[in-house]
């Protein structure tokens, strides 16, 4: 019985250091207020000229329009992790061949994230 024990809390002591790790990896929810001048091509959706809420759950990604309240869009959060939570939100466009805009990458106030589409 003794080494059920000690064996159970050998196991315990190897894992903590793991279970810690996914607790600090589930942060809150980020947010923060863009306008689009014109309408942007996110991913493969297009998003309308507007004012939008973005929310970041760290799974999905959320374009709600502001004045509505309706999501436009949603899409998986995806992108490489950064060292450090930005301080700002940045949103990158660029121009693709045929003119049109498109957001090229999104770093959201408080997210460690830098969101690709």
């Amino acid at each position: 019985m003794m080494k059920r024990i000690a064996f159970v809390m050998a196991i315990l002591l190897v894992a903590a250091p793991f279970l810690a790790a996914q607790q600090t990896m589930k942060e809150k929810k980020v947010s923060d207020e863009i306008t689009f001048a014109e309408k942007v091509k996110v991913g493969d959706s297009v998003v309308p000229a507007g004012h939008y809420l973005v929310v970041c759950d760290h799974v999905s990604m959320a374009f709600i329009n502001y004045d509505t309240n309706v999501t436009v869009l949603r899409v998986p959060c995806k992108g490489k992790e950064l060292n450090a939570k930005v301080k700002t939100t940045e949103v990158y466009l660029a121009k693709a061949s045929d003119g049109s805009t498109f957001v090229e990458k999104l770093l959201l106030k408080g997210s460690n994230i830098e969101h690709v589409f």
